[in-house]
């Protein structure tokens, strides 16, 4: 705790107020029962550009594609994918583009983990009551570097349509890993003062895959019935939101606190014994290796109206990130056994502060002055070293119009300057010989650059309209691709840091295209794009062995000129006025234009057909609804060097929901088979792809929530 209170201390002193975004204290909370939507015209993406394609997902819509991660849930969404790491933990991707490409937003202030880590997830609840909108296409004009893929974003509900107090129980199940998780949330609203409290806890067991074998450097190991030991875990979630709406004045408090325990599969964590891979004495028990991680976070947000012209938004955002990797002592050469089983600790603590300007010089034109900072302070521990401990500052200014020609036509201009500060202490491991014992050198690193969105939306008519933007967009490297120098168990690879890189550009273009006829096609929606990257920064395989045993040959960060297309289509087609066909379709192709390989971890062709029964009463019963799902995931056999081909693999899922109204209450049944024919797919973006073991086979999902 001393970094994270030294970091807020040095923040409020040295930093001014900066960037926010407009707070969402005025949604109804039947904007939240809502289904997907493709534009997003809430008041806090007011500062988010109307050109870009966006989606929008509520409560209702997680009902029905809920998964055991938050990211899991959303990749339902065309062009937006999950990294799994097994059944309960992913990280987010879109269009492709994960990692430190995409920022996650909530309230405001950008969610800063270790996102940089293939294994490391999303501390965010999908259970709390939010609203989440994915924008897709650069967001580096209003969020600054780690948005230039695009951005998650994350907003409170803080609001009921009539005072009093209400709440929510949820109680859920599933088969395949044994998922058990309890949700009490309770809410409190009067005189436009808002309170709520949620806490949430969930376990589950170690989780099954159709298949009996698996693979580790060129090793074939036995699977005891398909289970994956050691893959079970627990999470505890505690979120608190208060908001009170003024006359002039607006302000947004939001607490949160995540912890959790996961455990990592053996044959995932260095060469498998058969006591590794033995049945365990529980399902439940989590052994070594595992992880444990905590999130701390509290968000300010508030908002002045001086005048119809003049308002003014502000954030205040403070994190703490406690990561730790435990596994069974070991050491290299000679090196005596290390006396604790912390393999690595990772703490890190930011404090962020943004703040806005908005000025309406007239009806048609609205002006926006902003500037947002951020302060990081990463701290290491354990016996063994993957990145050193480094500082980092970050600020960024901007200026952005847009112009409205008439109230079917707007275009949105902007400019961004960012400038960033990086220092990293060097890091040597006496255990080695000399020659290896730098493990890391010490840095002092700025990287500056500006960025750059122009777009125009165009409602044609009643069926048409059109957004069109172009832009450039900027990303400072971060520590792992300059300083990182040693195995990241579950990467199947010793990775090795560039301190040479260079902050990388984009330039992109994006095209979306909707059309809505009322009779029977409720919307159509085109989204294309092109992407080029003059200086992508990617590990490339060197063709050197390392030093590290167990390694292979090291990995290192290097640099290249990519391109990069790609096209989302979604519809909503009513059959009849009960029945609703969902098809959407994605695509990415990406090139490394020196070497003409693909890039990594590029996802696959996606289509899926949803067929869906809804009526509002059966037999007494409300909102009933019943819905089947195949999805194609295509093969991809465009991979890069040492990366594994995926063959392409049909899936078939239900959901069902009902609603049993009470007389100020209700109760809601969600269920959902999810693998319905227990299909053996595997997952070109999973974590445990390099071991060929596939996705979850079949699994039943119960979900119980009643609402007063």
């Amino acid at each position: 705790m001393k970094i994270y209170l030294l970091g807020l201390a040095y923040t409020i002193v040295g930093m001014q107020a900066l960037y926010a975004q407009n707070l969402a204290d005025s949604l109804a909370f039947e904007a939240y029962l809502n289904e997907v939507v493709v534009e997003v015209k809430h008041a806090s993406s007011s500062s988010m550009p109307l050109a870009l394609p966006s989606q929008e997902v509520n409560g209702l819509w997680l009902q029905k594609y809920r998964a055991g991660s938050l990211m899991q849930s959303l990749e339902s969404l065309a062009g937006v994918q999950a990294m799994p790491v097994g059944a309960t933990l992913s990280k987010p991707m879109i269009r492709g583009l994960g990692f430190n490409r995409i920022a996650v937003v909530q309230n405001g202030i950008k969610h800063q983990g270790q996102q940089w880590g293939a294994d490391h997830g999303l501390e965010i609840n999908q259970y709390a009551p939010n609203l989440f909108y994915v924008h897709q296409g650069p967001m580096s004009l209003q969020i600054g570097s780690d948005a230039i893929g695009g951005v998650l974003e994350v907003e409170s509900v803080c609001s009921k349509p009539k005072d009093g107090v209400n709440g929510d129980l949820y109680l859920y199940g599933g088969t395949n890993n044994g998922l058990l998780g309890s949700v009490i949330s309770l809410d409190y609203q009067r005189n436009k003062n808002y309170w709520s409290l949620q806490m949430g806890y969930q376990t589950t067991t170690d989780y099954k895959v159709p298949t009996d074998e698996f693979n580790y450097l060129n090793g074939q190991y036995h699977l005891n019935k398909g289970i994956l030991k050691n893959t079970a875990s627990r999470e505890l979630s505690v979120n608190t939101v208060w908001s009170k709406q003024g006359k002039r004045l607006n302000s947004r408090l939001l607490v949160s606190f995540i912890n959790s325990k996961i455990g990592f599969f053996a044959g995932a964590h260095g060469i498998p014994s058969s006591i590794d891979l033995a049945r365990p004495k529980s399902k439940r028990s989590i052994e070594l290796p595992h992880q444990r991680v905590g999130h701390y976070k509290a968000i300010y947000n508030g908002d002045y109206t001086f005048n119809f012209k003049n308002q003014v938004f502000w954030d205040l955002g403070i994190q703490f990130n406690d990561r730790a990797e435990f596994a069974k002592p070991h050491s290299h050469d000679d090196a005596p056994l290390p006396t604790t089983n912390k393999e690595l600790s990772l703490k890190l603590a930011t404090t962020s502060l943004n703040g806005r300007w908005l000025y309406k010089l007239n009806r048609k034109n609205h002006i926006s002055l902003g500037i947002n900072s951020e302060l990081q302070y990463n701290r290491i521990g354990g016996y063994s070293f993957l990145i050193p401990n480094y500082n980092q500052s970050a600020i960024g200014f901007y200026l952005a119009d847009k112009y409205y020609f008439r109230d079917n036509l707007s275009m949105s201009l902007g400019v961004r300057y960012d400038l960033g500060h990086l220092n990293v202490s060097p890091y040597t491991d006496m255990s080695f010989d000399e020659q290896y014992q730098q493990r890391a050198i010490a840095l002092d690193k700025v990287f500056h650059d500006y960025s750059f969105s122009w777009g125009v939306a165009w409602d044609i008519n009643h069926s048409w309209s059109l957004k069109s933007n172009i832009g450039k967009s900027f990303r400072m490297p971060g520590v792992n691709e300059l300083s990182v120098n040693g195995v990241h168990h579950g990467t199947f690879r010793h990775e090795l840091g560039n301190p040479n890189l260079k902050p990388e550009k984009s330039y992109q273009w994006d095209l979306n295209i909707d059309y809505k006829q009322k009779e029977w096609l409720e919307v159509l929606t085109l989204n294309a794009f092109i992407n080029y990257f003059p200086n992508y920064i990617y590990l490339n395989p060197s063709g050197n062995f390392s030093w590290l045993p167990d390694a292979g040959q090291y990995f290192e960060y290097a640099e290249s000129r990519v391109f990069r297309w790609g096209l989302e289509l979604m519809g909503t087609v009513n059959l009849t006025k009960t029945l609703v066909w969902h098809p959407q379709l994605a695509y990415v192709h990406a090139e490394d234009m020196k070497s003409k390989y693909p890039i990594p971890f590029t996802p696959p062709l996606d289509l899926s057909n949803e067929l869906g029964f809804h009526k509002s009463e059966v037999l007494g019963l409300e909102d009933f609804y019943i819905g089947f799902t195949h999805q194609y995931k295509g093969a991809q056999n465009r991979v890069a060097r040492n990366e594994l081909k995926t063959q392409f693999a049909s899936l078939f899922n239900l959901a069902s929901r009902i609603t049993l109204p009470l007389k100020s209450s209700f109760i809601k049944l969600n269920f959902q088979a999810q693998n319905l024919l227990n299909t053996t797919s595997y997952n070109h973006l999973s974590f445990y792809r390099y071991l060929n073991i596939p996705e979850m086979g079949r699994t039943f999902r119960l979900e119980f929530q009643y609402s007063f």
